[in-house]
């Protein structure tokens, strides 16, 4: 296993809840235009 500091790790994290919330927020948008048209 390689060890990584804290700081690399929370970041990767906070990158991916990112990446994860970015990608919630235009399913989200994509549907409500969706129910729209």
């Amino acid at each position: 296993m390689v060890y990584l500091p804290h700081g690399v790790l929370n970041s990767m994290r906070q990158r991916l809840t990112r990446m994860f919330r970015y990608i919630r927020h235009c399913n989200a948008l994509s549907s409500f235009v969706f129910s729209i048209a």
